[in-house]
């Protein structure tokens, strides 16, 4: 999966980096909840899809 924002790979980027959209702060209080298991880059991936589906859906 790629992020059209960098042009880098999503599993191919470094553990520093942030997408722009999704601040890891955000990852970590899920993950901290139970909410998520997944790893940032992972839970970015799945939260971009959700929210592309929902803006679809919207009509946006």
């Amino acid at each position: 999966m790629t992020d059209h924002n960098q042009n880098i790979p999503l599993r191919g980027r470094k553990a520093s980096h942030e997408h722009p959209q999704f601040p890891r702060q955000d990852w970590q209080l899920e993950y901290q909840n139970g909410d998520t298991q997944l790893s940032y880059w992972d839970w970015v991936a799945k939260v971009r899809e959700e929210t592309r589906s929902l803006r679809h859906h919207a009509g946006a």
